[in-house]
């Protein structure tokens, strides 16, 4: 039996603590992890169990520092790999395929209907002369 046959498919996904991704350590690609919940939520870690492991207080005062003062070259330097380097090319077409496609209930249309758009401005009244 698996959790999806009980559980409602919106509920699931809340309790999901991570989901897999592909990382980049030099030129080469790993499965790591990014954390949906606990402490290090929206981090991307080795392994689900670091997932509820608290932070280290010290590390997170030191990368705050370090990112203060050398944020727009770390900018500056991703941004050029990303373009340059095959294996960042790679990574971003393996971590597209591996995130599900969108079903028709997640995907919202805009409704637009004649009342609802902008009325145009009255032209201004020509002068009588």
């Amino acid at each position: 039996m698996r959790l999806e046959e009980f559980v409602d498919p919106i509920e699931l996904e809340d309790l999901k603590e991570h989901k897999m991704i592909w990382s980049r350590s030099g030129d080469k690609l790993k499965l790591k992890y990014r954390c949906a919940s606990g402490p290090k939520a929206g981090r991307i870690v080795p392994d689900p169990s670091a997932c509820a492991a608290p932070k280290d207080l010290a590390k997170a005062a030191q990368m705050k520092r370090t990112r203060a003062t050398t944020k727009v070259k770390q900018a500056r330097k991703a941004k050029k790999t990303k373009r340059v380097n095959p294996a960042s090319k790679i990574l971003a077409r393996l971590n597209a395929l591996t995130k599900p496609k969108s079903s028709a209930k997640s995907k919202t249309v805009k409704m637009v209907s004649k009342s609802t758009k902008k009325a145009k401005k009255p032209s201004k009244p020509k002068k009588i002369k």
